[in-house]
């Protein structure tokens, strides 16, 4: 039931009307050269970008209660790193060194994906789907602030998505 639940509240606001996501150029590029230029820095930068974002997973976390969920694994992966991380169950409590192996797994390897959800009343949630994809729905204005510092603080941007067709 609480996993069904689960899964039903981070569709729910994957579905909200506000996306923003952190990226590391600052401003949105056009052209063809585009995927050139991110095969690049996906090859030199991912392990950096991933520490980046770990820094600011785990700042976030001091400041809200949160859930922290891993979704499911391509059958190809790491059956001894999956059985550490079972789908579905909640893994807020676990080592923060192990929640940085298991973040930067899932980014430098581009599977699954680790979903957060934080926040009292009113839920957020954040979603780190490998690769340079983190993603961040149903924000307030002042969270909004604050999380615009700590992904500044990285060198990094926070841009607000354009169309959700």
């Amino acid at each position: 039931m609480i996993f069904i639940t689960m899964f039903t509240l981070i569709d729910q606001l994957q579905e909200t009307t506000d996306c923003y996501y952190i990226d590391f150029l600052p401003e949105k590029m056009n052209g063809s050269n585009y995927f050139e230029i991110e095969e690049f820095f996906y090859t030199t930068y991912i392990k950096d970008f991933s520490k980046k974002i770990v820094r600011i997973i785990v700042k976030i976390l001091g400041y809200y209660p949160a859930q922290i969920y891993l979704t499911e694994f391509p059958d190809q992966s790491d059956n001894n790193f999956i059985s550490l991380y079972p789908v579905g169950k909640d893994i807020r409590n676990i080592p923060l060194t192990e929640l940085d192996k298991l973040i930067s797994h899932v980014i430098i390897n581009d599977v699954s994906s680790v979903q957060i959800i934080f926040g009292d009343a009113e839920k957020s949630l954040i979603s780190i789907n490998g690769g340079f994809s983190i993603d961040i729905y149903n924000i307030s204005e002042k969270e909004l602030k604050l999380f615009n510092i700590l992904i500044e603080q990285e060198n990094l941007f926070l841009r607000k998505q354009e169309s959700r067709a």
